[in-house]
């Protein structure tokens, strides 16, 4: 939703006549039922029917307010996370130990810190200062960019998952479903 509701102005503005309406789902959206035209979710479960089109990867980094970064020292050794309030999202509770895996860290039974329902909530949690979250990159690079967060150590993971648009190919040949899809996957490659 962060990543993809500053966005749907664009759409508009090229195409004013389509409606569209976003809601969040907090289980994964069966497209093939017909009640959505697309849902964007990170696992691709192959279905008879079903198109998916990878967004982009999934790509973990700890960030935090500059008022956070600013009050304590800056992070040279990533251990030194395990000593900071975590932010995460409960949809995607091993985003930390991936990453502290890829650090090298083995945090044992690191505090789990705060968790809420999803990224959203945690990277909002981070602006206001709460802690670090561990982002997905694509998703916090417009904060990162205006300096509402900053990266707290500078190692980038790249997961296995990705974030893909899916939706039935039956109804891909429908304009203004052609043109919500290609608009989407030009913006992935425009953001890069």
């Amino acid at each position: 939703m962060k990543w993809l509701v500053k966005r749907l102005a664009r759409f508009h503005a090229l195409h004013p006549s389509i409606n569209v309406q976003v809601t969040i789902a907090n289980d994964l959206v069966d497209v093939s039922a017909g009640e959505v035209d697309f849902t964007i979710q990170i696992p691709a479960i192959p279905k008879p029917g079903v198109r998916y089109d990878t967004l982009f990867p999934i790509e973990l980094l700890p960030v935090c307010s500059p008022a956070e970064f600013n009050k304590h020292p800056p992070v040279h050794d990533p251990r030194e996370l395990l000593d900071r309030t975590l932010l995460q999202s409960m949809k995607r509770p091993h985003d930390w130990r991936s990453w502290f895996d890829a650090a090298n860290v083995t945090p044992g039974s690191f505090r789990e810190g705060l968790s809420f329902g999803n990224s959203s909530l945690a990277y909002q949690a981070a602006i206001d200062g709460l802690g670090v979250a561990m982002a997905h990159l694509e998703l916090i690079q417009d904060d990162l960019n205006a300096g509402r967060l900053l990266a707290i150590h500078p190692l980038v993971v790249r997961t296995a998952d990705s974030y893909h648009l899916v939706g039935r190919e039956t109804e891909a040949g429908r304009p203004e479903i052609a043109a919500f899809r290609d608009w989407l996957l030009s913006e992935t490659r425009t953001q890069k």
